[in-house]
């Protein structure tokens, strides 16, 4: 009878071979797909190939952009898709995604294709203050070099130097094995888990941790400046970009009593300054279980409330010539 040690030992060995040679397929092919360890491959789609006489749009933002265990085509972009036969929307948006995992997934997107538009969506939790070094960061940071000045270029390497190099390579190994987690049953479980959890703490009013984000929009918010100089790089090369500030459930229970208006005020006047495009959503989905899934993330009625402001946007810019 074979050791149980020797059965283990030759699952592990077949295992990482597997996924060793996954990663060497992953650096050896242009695929027409473009996933970096997020929520849902299917979401995460970009094709190489043309399609015919539509336009193409990026998504970009944080995990209540990318639509986070919603169930399949029920996205932001799932919705604007189904919305018009005019353009197509990719969405690129991540979880716990900021301005420089954004500019990182617009880089390597454009690798494949020129996009006609980006919509990028903007919430306290996506426009930290100071630079965030995470593994894809320092994996692809040759896609993010042209949105840094000199001094952060400097204090992002002196700061990954101090950092195991083996960080970049399980973002690597993300790219290769999440996907077909994300895939399984367990992620419909996972969706429904949160649901029915949440609804009893929004049922009770228990209140979320939170932070004070009145203090975010200032001239020393990194995330911010990176952020300008995207819209301004999206301009220049004649891609038409929008904001839009994300709905939140009840902001003033969420947030300390005003400020969460604050920030919101800021931030348009930031955009105005700017000359960027801002979309105020704020307030457009009602502050209910039957849209929200939790205090953050929408549920797919909630995503279709989104997807109709941005078509609106679109058509706007189609009449006008912009794109």
């Amino acid at each position: 009878m074979t050791d149980p040690r020797f059965k283990f030992l030759l699952l592990a060995f077949t295992l990482f071979g597997l996924i060793g040679l996954k990663i060497l397929y992953v650096n050896n092919h242009k695929l027409n797909y473009l996933f970096e360890g997020s929520t849902s491959l299917h979401a995460h789609v970009y094709r190489d190939s043309a399609e015919p006489g539509k336009k193409i749009g990026i998504i970009l933002g944080s995990s209540a952009v990318s639509g986070e265990l919603v169930p399949l085509a029920t996205t932001v972009s799932d919705n604007l898709n189904r919305m018009s036969e005019q353009y197509i929307t990719y969405n690129l948006a991540t979880m716990q995604g900021t301005p420089m995992v954004a500019a990182i997934y617009l880089e390597l997107a454009r690798e494949f294709r020129k996009p006609d538009f980006v919509v990028i969506g903007v919430s306290p939790d996506f426009i930290p203050g100071e630079i965030t070094y995470t593994p894809i960061a320092e994996y692809h940071f040759k896609h993010l070099q042209s949105y840094l000045t000199t001094q952060q270029i400097n204090e992002f390497q002196i700061r990954a130097a101090k950092k195991n190099s083996l960080q970049g390579k399980v973002a690597l190994l993300n790219r290769v094995t999440i996907p077909y987690f994300s895939m399984l049953k367990v992620r419909e479980w996972m969706w429904h888990m949160k649901e029915q959890i949440f609804h009893q703490a929004m049922k009770k009013q228990i209140k979320p941790l939170s932070f004070d984000p009145s203090h975010l929009v200032s001239e020393n918010n990194f995330s911010l400046q990176l952020l300008a100089r995207l819209c301004q790089n999206l301009r220049e090369n004649k891609i038409a970009v929008l904001l839009y500030m994300e709905p939140q459930y009840n902001p003033d229970f969420v947030y300390s009593m005003g400020s969460f208006q604050k920030y919101s005020a800021d931030l348009k006047s930031w955009a105005l300054a700017q000359g960027i495009s801002l979309l105020d959503l704020v307030n457009l989905v009602p502050s209910t279980n039957e849209y929200f899934v939790d205090y953050i993330h929408l549920k797919p009625k909630g995503n279709h409330l989104v997807a109709l402001k941005i078509n609106e946007w679109l058509l706007e810019q189609e009449h006008s010539g912009v794109h």
